[in-house]
């Protein structure tokens, strides 16, 4: 089962009612990873209504996907039908067993059976499980050895999700702050040069 905190429906439904659609989606669909991006950390992942209706609860309705894509899909930068597809494909309800998916040592991305590559954190550390593209990034020198050994020597701690997705909600709304700040700066210099340049 998917880890509790974060796994959330974003609307006000009865707990209860919660934790039943959420149990039918995973034991539907057994593979524990964004549908949609293949994202496996289980702390963070979220069940989704395909059609945003909160009341239908059926297991065709309902998805696995990663906070990013889930809210992708609410405003239909994702369309239901190819998420529907991808569920699908990555998670058929026939399969008489769960694909065991193992997150990424570096990015989370959920690592299938015979995909998996090895990245040795360095020669005094046992190794970290990579995914193809940042085993790559490994070997091109884009994640240091020293990194790497720092997650693999943090890989049993437990994370405080919901006090990481709080600082990163304050982080982006003052990263809108100094945007929305700097948009206005330059508008005011423009103004100030085309006033400068009538007179």
């Amino acid at each position: 089962m998917l880890g509790g905190g974060n796994l959330q429906a974003h609307h006000g439904d009865d707990m209860n009612d919660k934790l039943a659609y959420r149990q039918r989606a995973l034991a539907h669909y057994k593979d524990h990873r964004c549908a949609w991006c293949g994202f496996a950390r289980k702390e963070v992942l979220e069940v989704a209504h395909l059609d945003c209706d909160h009341e239908n609860c059926g297991t065709d309705n309902l998805v696995v996907l990663c906070p990013t894509c889930h809210r992708m899909h609410d405003i239909d930068l994702l369309s239901t039908e190819e998420v529907r597809a991808r569920r699908e494909r990555l998670s058929s309800p026939e399969s008489p067993e769960a694909v065991e998916v193992t997150p990424c040592g570096w990015c989370g991305f959920g690592i299938e059976p015979g995909m998996a590559l090895s990245g040795a954190a360095s020669e005094a550390t046992p190794t970290i499980i990579l995914c193809p593209s940042c085993r790559e990034r490994a070997a091109r020198g884009y994640i240091s050895e020293a990194e790497l050994a720092v997650r693999f020597d943090n890989r049993d701690r437990p994370a405080d999700w919901k006090k990481l997705s709080k600082k990163a909600a304050e982080k982006a709304g003052r990263t809108r702050s100094r945007k929305s700040a700097a948009r206005k700066a330059v508008r005011t210099r423009l103004a100030n040069k085309a006033r400068v340049a009538e007179s």
